[in-house]
């Protein structure tokens, strides 16, 4: 069955999924999206930038999609963990919520936002498995991630390597 990459899907932290990405899932289940996918050493003007793949730690494979969408995948079990939209993605999050918008806006439309100053991001209070970065300059939205909530275990190390080994 033929996924089609709709880069207007909602970002739907609750269902853990974006369009046709759903977290948790099997890279097996994205051949037909990624078996083209160059891996490596990839610069903006190489001819197949839009096809790129790189290996961000010795646990995390990340796949670019449609230079908006970037797949991250757990080099030992083989599952999406994490899913981030760029500039480009034309979805919205709770139907509000999306890629450019000014911090300002996003504080008056989601006063439950906290900015979490290890993290370097926002986050909703008490809601594990999304953070909203924005860009420290020019204050509007750069990316939106929805991951594993495991993830969010950052203070407890052995849960941390439980998650890089692959075991969640």
């Amino acid at each position: 069955m033929t996924k089609i990459i709709d880069l207007t899907a909602p970002i739907d932290k609750y269902g853990g999924k974006v369009g046709v990405f759903k977290l948790k899932s099997h890279i097996k289940e994205y051949y037909e999206i990624i078996h083209e996918y160059l891996f490596g050493i990839i610069t903006p003007f190489s001819p197949d930038f839009k096809k790129h793949a790189y290996l961000q730690s010795p646990f995390e494979m990340v796949y670019v999609i449609a230079e908006c969408i970037q797949l991250t995948f757990s080099t030992f079990n083989g599952k999406l963990m994490k899913v981030t939209v760029l500039e480009g993605y034309k979805g919205y999050f709770k139907g509000i919520i999306n890629i450019g918008m000014s911090v300002t806006e996003l504080k008056n439309l989601e006063p439950a936002l906290v900015y979490d100053e290890q993290a370097e991001c926002y986050k909703y209070s008490g809601l594990k498995g999304l953070s909203i970065i924005c860009d420290p300059y020019d204050r509007f939205i750069e990316s939106i991630s929805i991951y594993i909530e495991e993830w969010d275990e950052e203070e407890d190390f052995y849960k941390i390597e439980k998650i890089k080994k692959g075991e969640w």
